[in-house]
């Protein structure tokens, strides 16, 4: 137990260490990292974790969806944390784009890390973001399929996203 969990809502382990994201009071959050090897938790704050709500990391960075704040109408946004920065302090790049509404699952493969939103798209019921690692581009999938994502893990060649609304199951 350590009193920087509060409210956790996702966790994802690189296998060097486990990302924790805490959705604080007011909607201000954090991420909490735990050194496997230690056990020793380290807290990272930034302005960006607004309602941190999903955590990935590849490794070299770690990718939060933020529920709530960024660039275009506090619909959500995305943080990167560059893992390398943290031995110190912590280098954190908030991503913004038209696409992230409510930005609730992540995940990544290759130079991939891909974002299901829960609203957004043309029916106003969810789509995907995929962000490309290197160039940093984001590109919007908008498909009538998706209803409300809640989840998303990605392979070598595929995105799979769990819907909760209409046609799921």
């Amino acid at each position: 137990t350590d009193p920087s969990f509060y409210n956790p809502s996702s966790i994802y382990s690189d296998g060097t260490n486990v990302w924790v994201t805490n959705s604080d009071q007011g909607g201000i959050g954090s991420v909490s990292e735990i050194n496997i090897l230690s056990g020793a938790v380290t807290v990272i704050n930034d302005p960006s974790f607004l309602d941190p709500h999903a955590v990935y990391s590849n490794g070299t960075y770690v990718w939060v969806a933020n529920v709530n704040g960024g660039a275009y109408s506090n619909a959500g946004s995305i943080s990167r944390i560059n893992i390398a920065s943290c031995a110190t302090t912590c280098a954190v790049t908030q991503i913004n784009d038209v696409s992230f509404n409510q930005p609730i699952a992540i995940s990544g493969k290759g130079n991939s890390v891909w974002v299901a939103n829960d609203y957004g798209g043309t029916n106003g019921t969810g789509s995907v973001s995929r962000i490309n690692i290197s160039t940093g581009a984001v590109t919007e999938f908008d498909d009538t399929s998706f209803s409300y994502p809640t989840a998303i893990s990605a392979d070598a060649s595929n995105a799979w996203v769990a819907n909760q609304g209409f046609g799921s199951g």
